[in-house]
């Protein structure tokens, strides 16, 4: 009887270190050192991370050249205009990291000069499937309305300057209806 609760004893004992392994193991020392490398690896994984894989575009990603857009307007080349913007539209479907190049294409449009107004005609004769004269006459009319608004308050306007603003206003948004 006695050797068997000796027996008994050794099997406890034992149990019990190794619960105090376990345990330790577990919320001891050990356990810090295990979850402290994924940590910093974590932590250097987004440190050393592109800008563009979190979800914001990146400078790399611009590469829209505005002086050949329009030269190409200006000399009335419009079919390779329609192709270059809708090759910038087509890189976009495919990856959103290409937005910026769409914005900044058809912000070359961004202009007051009074010449475009034909030039915006004779793009849309030429090419009235596409919609990028359309979009780019849009951008050309709200650069105009926001230069007819100015810096001063509504109330402080005149009329005339008023009228003006939504004029342009107006037509931008009269092509997209019409379409």
């Amino acid at each position: 009887m006695r050797a068997a609760a000796k027996k008994n004893n050794a099997l406890v004992s034992m149990r019990e270190r190794l619960t105090d392994t376990c345990r330790q193991r577990t919320y001891g020392m050990k356990y810090s050192n295990r979850i402290g490398i994924p940590v910093s690896a974590l932590i250097v994984i987004l440190l050393i991370t592109p800008v563009q894989l979190l979800g914001q575009s990146a400078p790399v990603n611009r590469k829209t050249d505005k002086s050949t857009i329009l030269y190409l307007f200006q000399h009335r080349l419009f079919k390779s205009l329609n192709s270059r913007l809708e090759g910038y539209q087509s890189a976009y479907d495919v990856h959103y990291y290409n937005e910026d190049n769409v914005f900044d294409a058809f912000d070359t449009f961004s202009s007051t000069d009074t010449a475009f107004e034909s030039l915006f005609n004779r793009w849309i004769k030429e090419c009235p499937g596409s919609f990028t004269p359309y979009a780019a006459r849009a951008k050309y009319y709200y650069t105009c309305g926001r230069n007819a608004r100015g810096g001063k308050w509504v109330i402080q306007k005149d009329q005339r300057e008023y009228q003006e603003m939504e004029r342009f206003f107006f037509f931008r948004f009269q092509m997209f209806k019409r379409r």
